[in-house]
């Protein structure tokens, strides 16, 4: 959504005592609106009350909405009400947004939570439409005023999101591992995006130089401790994030090393699920650890200004990723998930979420926004699909004339030939997808768990994805050898469940089931990956189109220059020799980045002997100068950053430098691994939608 910006700055905060009564006043300016300042003043001790009952445990819809009103009260004078209500009308009518950037100066006006704001369009009694941050064409931000520049990384294809939880000893117990999957099942199938879950996070698992990333999350505890400052009555913080050190215990991690950190990864976006994360001391102008990830220059931050409950944080993770993967502004996100929020009942929740944004629009990746490679690919693709399909169903009529029928007779074996490997595309797609269930879901939750947590529930997911697997099998078109090679696995791992549910703590057992878990991924997710590769090669589709084309001639004769069913036939070919043409170019590019991907993994994992490792890197250039374009979004969009990687390893190499060249080689293999994901993701979507012709294809094959 486009948005109009609309400032709302408040500035020379001052605490007024006199009569028994505490008010505090200041200066409003609404820049571009009204060119003199407005004075303002709220009761303080009256809004502190007012924010204690909203912001408890028991809040009610009638706590924050009186909030909300006294907050409005003090915000929003007539005239500046009359101009934001004019702009929301305008924006409405012009299907856009307003964005109110709240910049606040001082902690007397920070501390208050605005999102509460009740922005009452209608009159009468107000009620939880009225909340301005639950307007779905209004974002309600907070801007802290400075000089210094958003923080700007070019981001290219695919973007890197780290999830990071932690939930440790002697804290309250968090369901973090869940909101890591609800934001990994979200994301799930972006391919400008991939996304890396650290369970039980320590500092050596957070984002850093070699490991970077462009959007952090982190699900656990956070912390602001509040001592008495040297002003009477105020309090000064130290607030930090909660990790985990080897022990499982906790790690109190300062938000000024945080945010050091963070820098450095190039981190452009953190989301802290974290209580407390932006709530802030009486004297500093940066002491919430949201406010500090924005001093380090990040160009947003969403922080939680009240504690929050697991439902409430589940709950707005899997909404606002899921406005995130679908291309929305940060701005539509939070307010997603707000009304998510809202939704359950949480009358304080849903405003515990508080949006700091830097950066001129709410676009997290605006080079995705700009570079609409991948959208318009799969766009291309799916238009594509939907003609083939309509050329299918026109040559169930065309095959009514008498010359036409037999030529497709005496053709079939094409037809059912491409059938047959559209068919096995679903099937290994399937059980591919399955296994990697089985890797997330299962083994990586069991090595995660260094104290052995219940089996059952994990034993249970291997179960349903097992399922799925089978309903595969059931079809035809599956190598019989394949099939009894992986149920033979699958048992094995079924009774290594099984004994290590029998025997809980029993490291034999245990290990057991991991070596198995670990024999059934190493040894068949790369054979479906070669499977839906081969599948994809095989599917001649330049036999297709040679047969289609020939029906054309056979059905253009003696028909009408303007018959629309022979022009949607037509359309048809064209359709089929664009996918043609795609397919084989994405599966060469496939190959190719599977050749790199291996040859680094030999250079990188496989071990190298002293002095051996420019041996390794020339086998690495050999394998990329192979791949050449015009390449597919996926890989065009990581080209430069790639060339840049591989830079740094030739210099370290030419030093003489063999670790640092191995660590920038690690590096660059990491990059060369997330492309060739998203290329991999890639081509087994353009398979899946390519399958979709089953049905039409299925309906000639009847006929025939």
């Amino acid at each position: 959504m486009k948005y109009t910006d609309v400032v709302l700055t408040a500035t020379e905060p001052r605490i007024v005592k006199s009569d028994g009564q505490k008010r505090l006043t200041f200066n409003l300016f609404v820049p571009g609106v009204f060119n003199d300042s407005i004075p303002r003043e709220l009761d303080v001790v009256a809004l502190r009350d007012l924010t204690n009952k909203a912001g408890g445990v028991d809040a009610d819809w009638a706590d924050t909405l009186r909030l909300g009103e006294a907050l409005a009260a003090a915000l929003f004078p007539t005239k500046v009400w009359n101009a934001l209500n004019n702009k929301i009308t305008q924006a409405q009518a012009s299907q856009e947004g307003v964005r109110i950037r709240l910049i606040l100066s001082g902690s007397e006006l920070n501390r208050w939570p605005w999102e509460f704001l009740v922005f009452n369009r209608a009159g009468g009694e107000s009620k939880a439409s009225d909340f301005l941050a639950l307007m779905p064409n209004v974002s309600l931000v907070r801007q802290t005023a400075t000089p210094l520049p958003a923080w700007r990384v070019e981001a290219r294809a695919p973007a890197k999101v780290l999830v990071g939880t932690a939930s440790p000893e002697g804290w309250p117990k968090l369901q973090v591992t869940e909101e890591g999957d609800v934001i990994a099942q979200a994301l799930k199938g972006v391919a400008q995006l991939t996304v890396e879950t650290v369970k039980h996070l320590q500092q050596g698992g957070l984002p850093h130089r070699l490991k970077p990333a462009h959007l952090f999350h982190f699900a656990g505890h956070g912390k602001l401790e509040l001592t008495q400052s040297s002003v009477p009555g105020s309090y000064e913080g130290k607030a930090s994030v909660v990790l985990e050190d080897e022990h499982r215990n906790a790690d109190l991690l300062d938000a000024e090393l945080l945010a050091v950190q963070l820098r450095d990864a190039g981190v452009r976006v953190a989301v802290l699920g974290a209580c407390q994360t932006a709530q802030r001391d009486d004297v500093g102008v940066w002491s919430s650890v949201a406010e500090a990830l924005l001093k380090a220059e990040l160009a947003a931050v969403v922080g939680m200004q009240f504690p929050v409950r697991d439902k409430t944080a589940l709950t707005f993770a899997q909404r606002f990723y899921g406005a995130l993967a679908v291309g929305l502004t940060i701005d539509e996100a939070v307010t997603a998930g707000r009304v998510a929020v809202s939704g359950l009942g949480d009358a304080r929740g849903w405003a515990t979420p508080v949006l700091y944004l830097r950066s001129p629009d709410g676009f997290i990746f605006p080079e995705f926004k700009e570079s609409p490679g991948v959208a318009s690919a799969c766009e291309q693709t799916r238009d594509d699909v939907a003609f083939m399909n309509t050329g299918l169903r026109q040559l169930l009529e065309l095959i009514k004339k008498p010359a036409v029928a037999d030529m497709v007779s005496r053709s079939k074996e094409v037809f059912d030939g491409t059938y047959r490997q559209t068919v096995k595309l679903k099937i290994f797609k399937t059980i591919h997808d399955a296994l990697h269930n089985i890797e997330s879901g299962c083994l990586r939750v069991i090595e995660d768990e260094r104290v052995r947590n219940p089996l059952r529930p994990v034993k249970l997911k291997f179960a349903t994805e097992v399922r799925h697997i089978q309903e595969a099998f059931e079809g035809a078109y599956v190598n019989d050898g394949l099939r009894g090679e992986m149920e033979e696995q699958l048992k094995l791992v079924t009774d290594a469940f099984q004994g290590a549910v029998n025997a809980p703590g029993d490291a034999d057992s245990y290990q057991r089931l991991v070596h198995e878990l670990n024999l059934l991924l190493s040894g068949f997710l790369s054979r479906l990956n070669d499977r839906i590769t081969y599948a994809a090669a095989e599917l001649n589709l330049g036999r297709l189109v040679e047969l289609m084309k020939a029906v054309q001639r056979e059905s253009a004769a003696g028909s009408p220059s303007h018959d629309p069913r022979l022009e949607a036939f037509l359309q048809g070919i064209d359709a089929l020799q664009r996918l043609h043409d795609e397919l084989k170019r994405r599966v060469e590019e496939h190959t190719q980045l599977q050749c790199l991907d291996s040859e680094l993994r030999a250079a990188c994992i496989g071990g190298q002997q002293p002095g051996r490792l420019a041996v390794g890197w020339r086998r690495v250039k050999k394998a990329r100068s192979n791949l050449r374009p015009p390449f597919f979004p996926e890989l065009e969009q990581a080209t430069a950053d790639l060339d840049a990687l591989e830079s740094t390893v030739e210099v370290a190499l030419a030093k003489g430098d063999e670790q640092a060249g191995l660590d920038s080689m690690r590096a660059y293999f990491q990059a060369v691994s997330w492309v060739f994901g998203a290329a991999d993701g890639s081509l087994k979507n353009f398979c899946i939608r390519l399958s979709e012709v089953s049905l039409p294809l299925k309906a000639v094959l009847e006929v025939c």
